[in-house]
């Protein structure tokens, strides 16, 4: 009886050939599944009243220490009916009020020359969360205001009484 020997070179390529067909049958059934799903033709979730826009601005200046719920109600409480309900505006709601402004929108009417506080966090820390009115060279306290006239957000230290930009 004559025995033969595989080539083990061809034994490597079967061994080979049959876990990249196992491969490509997942990876091939992944694609194929993926491409089955229906996408929806636009976003079906949009992003509504949680970016608001900016309504006008405070009527009180921040002049003393307070806190995020007192500042807040300086627009919500403002005694204007177009602001009940707002807040201070954050940078994404300014520039979300330029991307859906209309003609009678007050962003567009507001004066250029002004700048007023906005919730900016990050490096800014908002005045200690509204509660410093101080700022030393040792303990340097910033705000975020909102430039009319660059259409951009500024640092500005704590000791200046400005009014604050409302949104809702």
């Amino acid at each position: 009886m004559k025995h033969t020997k595989k080539h083990p070179i061809l034994q490597w390529i079967k061994d080979v050939s049959l876990k990249a067909l196992g491969i490509l049958l997942v990876v091939g059934g992944g694609f194929y599944a993926y491409a089955q799903i229906a996408w929806p033709a636009s976003d079906p979730n949009p992003v509504t009243g949680v970016v608001g826009t900016f309504v006008g601005e405070s009527s009180q200046t921040y002049s003393s220490a307070k806190d995020y719920p007192t500042v807040n109600d300086y627009c919500n409480l403002s005694g204007d009916p177009n602001m009940a309900g707002s807040h201070i505006c954050t940078p994404m709601e300014m520039i979300n009020s330029y991307n859906h402004a209309n003609v009678n929108s007050p962003i567009n009417t507001y004066a250029t020359s002004n700048t007023l506080w906005v919730n900016g966090g990050g490096q800014a820390n908002d005045c200690g969360g509204w509660t410093q009115t101080t700022s030393t060279p040792t303990q340097p306290q910033y705000g975020t205001v909102w430039n009319f006239n660059t259409d951009e957000s500024n640092l500005l230290t704590c000791r200046t009484g400005k009014a604050f930009a409302c949104c809702k």
